[in-house]
Order: C-alpha cells, then structure tokens, then sequence
C-alpha cells in the first residue's frame, strides 16, 4: 500500500516509537502499518471535521478557503479552517474592510492563536466614541452577509497530533493480532496479563479534541 497526502506519520516513525525490530517492517508487515497509518490519518480528519491536506499542508503552501458565513454581531468571529497564516479579504454586508496595523486604526486584524478575525474600530475612525463607546466595527448579524477570504491550516503535523497519532496507531497494530481478547493466560504459570480495554490512550483523545472544528456563534 502507498502513502498518502493525509498520512500524519511514517511507516519508519512508527516502527521506532512501537520498538519494532530493524527489518521486521519490510513486505506484508509494512503494508499493515501503512494501512494503519493511512486509516488512522483518514479518521482524524473526519473526527476533527477538517479537510484533506489540513494537517499535512498542500504542496507545502498554504490553501486559500473562502467562507460565507452569518453576521454574528460580533466584533470577533471564528474561522472554521484556521489557524490563518494571512487574510485576503473580509467583506461585511458589501462592505469591504482593509487590514488594521494598529490597535488605532480602524478594519480586521487576525487575533492571537490565527483562529479568529477580530474587528476594531480604531480612533481614526470614530475619534469621539473610542474607547469610551467600544468598537463600532462589527460582524452585523444577517444570513450569509459575511465572505472571509484567507489562507491557512498547517505546513507540517502538530507535534502533539503526530505524538497521538504514533501512540493510537501502536495501540491498533498491537491488537490486530488479539481482537476481542480481555487477556491471555500463560499455561505453566498460571498467570493473567490482562489487555487495555481502550481503543487508544485518553490522551489521544484529548489532543484530538483540540484540533476538532467549532463553529462560534454569539447568542
């Protein structure tokens, strides 16, 4: 089986994380962690509800989404795509705003983290309300009155996704060869080791959990 653009790790990644000896992922063994991984990969993004190419980037390039979402009423909105490396354009109601470089001037500024689009009035705009009144700019609330134009997801797997993604897929190698089995008895002993009941670590969950899209919304 052949790689995929969605594989968060490497057939060799995995062998040396789950202590597999030199040469014993060649042949029928390696397809099965390629399998694995590729599977493993697949299921990420559903379960985060991502796109193909958002953990792993597109050609080593940014890709270029174009949302057209509800006015919130709010003076911050969440990307369903980000974090965003750089923003094209935010229209508003047909109103285009331009990049605000300073905290005094007034159009849309990517917040900290590239997960939201902030929008501030700034001084320059409304000289008499700021701050005193609080921004003027916002996402006036309307159905589909928004158009965010950016670029984002990332150039290469989260550090903590690849870690999850090494520790889930050992876990399934690992029990592909003891399915629905509690535990194992050693005959001259008489002893029971018992097997993890989990599909992988809780951690894995918790990472998993972290790059799962959310939409915001402003009640």
């Amino acid at each position: 089986m052949s790689t995929d653009i969605d594989d968060l790790i490497t057939v060799a990644e995995l062998a040396e994380w789950s202590n597999t000896p030199t040469g014993a992922t060649a042949g029928s063994t390696q397809n099965v962690f390629q399998e694995v991984i590729t599977g493993w990969s697949k299921f990420v993004l559903w379960k985060t509800g991502r796109v193909s190419g958002y953990f792993t980037g597109t050609g080593g390039d940014y890709t270029q989404f174009n949302e057209v979402r509800d006015g919130n009423g709010s003076d911050s909105m969440g990307l369903l795509y980000g974090p965003a490396s750089s923003i094209v354009s935010v229209v508003v109601s047909g109103m285009a705003y331009g990049q605000s470089l300073a905290w005094n001037q007034g159009g849309w500024f990517i917040e900290q983290g590239g997960m939201f689009i902030g929008l501030r009035s700034g001084s320059s705009t409304f000289p008499a309300d700021y701050p005193m009144m609080g921004n003027q700019f916002r996402f006036t609330r309307g159905k589909g009155n928004v158009l965010l134009t950016y670029k984002g997801i990332y150039k290469a797997v989260p550090p903590d996704l690849l870690e999850a993604s090494l520790k889930a897929c050992t876990v399934i190698v690992s029990k592909r060869l003891r399915e629905d089995e509690g535990g194992k008895m050693v005959p001259q002993t008489g002893s029971v080791t018992n097997f993890r009941a989990w599909k992988w670590p809780p951690e894995v969950s918790d990472v998993l959990l972290r790059y799962t899209r959310t939409i915001f919304t402003m009640g």
